[in-house]
């Protein structure tokens, strides 16, 4: 089986929401959230939200605005129901780095087969790499889901 290619390959790491830290404020995150959400909102890439709940809840809110309604939700402690292959909107999970070792596998799975354009917003209130680097989040899916990263952990 082959992985689809992604049709808008943007990469991008982008500084935290301005406020996080007092030493943020001059790298211009502000734009560059907005600059995430546009991107969001055009190219229908997935979206990693890291941080706090109130910078995540800011650009949620944020989000949900400019997106169509999720077909699909996920929080720790539910059932992980991914929509039809060809289903095409949104898929929400909060607190991504919660999901079981089954789960992971589960939704790349579904990534590489899924043939509509359903873009996957995720949110971590804390940075994933460590956990991938410890084995316990699964590398390649982390890099399918930070296609578009907003980073407002306070360091």
């Amino acid at each position: 089986m082959s992985t689809p290619s992604k049709v808008y390959a943007v990469s991008r790491r982008t500084p935290p929401l301005a406020g996080s830290t007092p030493d943020r404020a001059d790298h211009g995150s502000d734009d560059h959230a907005l600059e995430v959400l546009q991107l969001a909102e055009t190219h229908r890439v997935n979206v990693l939200l890291m941080g706090t709940n109130d910078v995540v809840n800011r650009v949620m809110a944020a989000l949900h605005e400019r997106l169509p309604e999720p077909v699909a939700r996920w929080t720790p402690g539910d059932e992980l129901m991914l929509p039809a292959v060809d289903q095409v909107g949104a898929i929400v999970l909060n607190d991504v780095g919660a999901l079981a070792i089954q789960e992971q596998i589960q939704l790349l799975e579904w990534l590489n087969t899924a043939q509509g354009r359903t873009q996957v917003v995720s949110t971590a209130p804390t940075l994933l790499l460590p956990r991938v680097k410890a084995g316990a989040f699964i590398d390649t899916l982390y890099y399918r889901l930070n296609t578009l990263c907003l980073d407002g952990t306070v360091s």
